[in-house]
C-alpha cells in the first residue's frame, strides 16, 4: 500500500510498515486514506470512468450516542475544516501535477471531460455515524442518570442540627449533645 507524503511540496510514494494507508501533507497532518485510493483515482483518470466517486476515498468513523454533545460542538466543527483543508491542498496539488503530466494530451483531455469530477475534487471523505444519538434511544438512560444525580445531591446536602445542653452542678458540668437528621 503507497503512503502519499510530501517533501518540500512535491508528493512521493512510500512503501510503510503499517496495515492502513496514510495521507502526509504536513508533519503534523496524517489522514488514513482507504486502500488504493490513489489507484482508483488514477486509473477514473486514464479511462474516464464517469462512476468515480471521490468521496469513498476516506472514511471517517463516529459514536453520536457515546456523546452527542461533545459530537456535535467539538469532533464535528473540527474534523469537517481540519479534512476540508487537507484535502483541497492535496486536491489542488494532484490536479495541477496530472495537468502538468498530460501535458495537453488531447486523449487524455477528452478522458476527462468524460469524468471532470476526477480534477474538481479528486478525493473526498465520508462521514459515518456507528451510534447515532436518537431521543428513543437514549430517553431512558439519560432518565436513570438524573434520577441518580437527584439521589447523589440529596445525601451530599444532608442538613444535622445538633442540640446541646450543658447541665452545671456546682464545681463540674455536664455537656449533652444530639444530633438529628433532617
Amino acid at each position: 500500500m503507497p503512503l502519499l507524503m510530501s517533501e518540500r511540496g512535491s508528493l512521493s510514494l512510500v512503501r510503510p510498515t503499517l496495515s492502513p494507508t496514510y495521507l502526509l501533507l504536513q508533519p503534523n497532518e496524517l489522514l488514513p486514506v482507504e486502500p488504493n485510493a490513489s489507484n482508483h483515482l488514477a486509473v477514473a483518470r486514464q479511462n474516464g470512468d464517469a462512476s468515480y466517486n471521490a468521496s469513498t476515498a476516506i472514511s471517517v468513523y463516529y459514536a453520536q450516542a457515546r456523546n452527542e454533545i461533545a459530537v456535535g460542538s467539538y469532533v464535528l466543527p473540527i474534523v469537517q475544516p481540519l479534512l476540508g483543508g487537507i484535502l483541497a491542498r492535496f486536491n489542488a496539488r494532484s490536479v495541477a501535477e496530472y495537468i502538468g503530466a498530460i501535458n495537453g494530451n488531447a486523449t487524455a483531455l477528452q478522458l476527462l471531460s468524460q469524468a471532470p469530477q476526477t480534477l474538481s475534487q479528486p478525493i473526498w471523505y465520508t462521514m459515518f455515524n456507528l451510534r447515532p444519538y436518537t431521543v428513543q434511544v437514549a430517553s431512558a438512560v439519560t432518565l436513570v442518570g438524573h434520577i441518580y444525580v437527584i439521589i447523589f445531591a440529596y445525601d451530599s446536602f444532608v442538613v444535622v442540627s445538633v442540640h446541646v445542653l450543658t447541665v452545671s452542678l456546682g464545681s463540674s458540668s455536664l455537656c449533652l449533645a444530639q444530633a438529628h437528621e433532617r
